[in-house]
């Protein structure tokens, strides 16, 4: 097979959507604004889910975080909470395939109004993960146009060891039995973060697919360089990583079921997630089948995040961890792309 050979399997993906809208009231984006509702009246939160086109989005889970209060969005986008009382409330909405939001809502005597514009997760197939009977780790990567990538980095990020792929695109990494996550990357392309387990008895073999970039890859390189360190720097003593072979081996639907596991302790379903290492999210809000990576830290890196829903959750740019004691833990998430 050559650098232009044609890879097995079919490569499909979301484009990146635009920019996202910056939350409710005066601060909302002037085309979401123009879609909002009318002022429900006194007790009531009205709203409407849009994607980055304005087209209205189906059946998206929306939750008054405080209240623990749910609802699906209707054909329309729009969603309706009643009794709620006079405050501020933060309005979370998740769907698999977008990634998750919150936003802020005023209620006060005429009610409160919030629109959430979801972004499309840019997605190609899943890697395919299968046994090996050579050991360590070894794998082929394309494109979405059905081609080999020579010359892409591949970096088994806790392990320290990187290679290229040659010119069919294939590599080998010698690796110890363990869970480990992988990035590749080569110029032109979004870098991919995937995730894989090597089991004592065989080696992994991979197949992984790169979408044309996106940009922002300084901060990319950024956000994987401290992943890098820390995990490096991580114990098993008192540290978990889940890939996502872990994941759907447990069973478990809730991001807070599976932090339980990791942690070995109960944990605070509204504490934090840092997702993606630039979004922070409440426990809660995920689920399994938006993840590709957990990590858990019960004795946590020297850095500080908030521990909380009711702290500010659109700290972007900011990768640190939390370590209060009312977590009891701290959460990595990294989403499936």
């Amino acid at each position: 097979m050559n650098g232009r050979g044609t890879l097995f399997g079919i490569a499909m993906f979301v484009s990146a959507a635009a920019a996202r809208a910056q939350g409710a009231g005066d601060s909302t984006d002037a085309r979401l604004r123009a879609h909002l509702p009318a002022r429900p009246g006194p007790r009531v939160v009205a709203g409407i889910v849009v994607d980055s086109a304005m087209v209205p989005i189906e059946s998206v889970t929306v939750s008054i975080v405080s209240l623990k209060d749910r609802a699906l969005s209707r054909q329309d986008g729009t969603f309706r909470f009643d009794n709620v009382k006079p405050g501020t409330y933060q309005v979370a909405a998740r769907k698999v395939g977008y990634t998750p939001q919150i936003r802020d809502v005023v209620v006060d005597d005429r009610g409160g109004v919030v629109g959430l514009e979801l972004v499309p997760l840019p997605q190609v197939l899943a890697p395919v993960i299968s046994s090996s009977t050579r050991g360590g780790l070894s794998g082929i990567v394309g494109d979405t146009a059905y081609n080999v990538i020579p010359g892409a980095d591949v970096w088994l990020m806790s392990a320290g060891a990187r290679v290229t792929t040659d010119s069919s695109g294939a590599f080998f990494i010698e690796a110890k039995p363990g869970h480990y996550m992988l990035r590749i990357a080569r110029a032109g392309f979004s870098p991919r973060l995937t995730s894989v387990t090597i089991p004592p008895d065989s080696g992994r073999q991979i197949v992984v697919w790169l979408l044309p970039s996106r940009g922002a890859a300084a901060r990319e390189a950024a956000l994987m360089d401290e992943l890098s360190e820390r995990l490096l720097r991580r114990s098993p003593i008192w540290s978990k990583l889940l890939t996502r072979e872990d994941i759907v081996r447990t069973g478990k639907e809730e991001l807070a079921d599976l932090a339980n596991i990791a942690a070995g302790r109960p944990i605070d379903p509204s504490c934090l997630a840092v997702v993606d290492g630039k979004e922070h999210m409440p426990l809660w809000l995920l689920r399994a089948s938006d993840i590709e990576t957990i990590e858990v830290y019960t004795t946590p890196p020297p850095r500080q995040v908030p521990t909380s829903i009711n702290n500010n959750s659109r700290m972007a740019g900011r990768t640190a961890i939390q370590s209060d004691d009312e977590c009891r833990a701290t959460v990595y998430v990294w989403l499936r792309r």
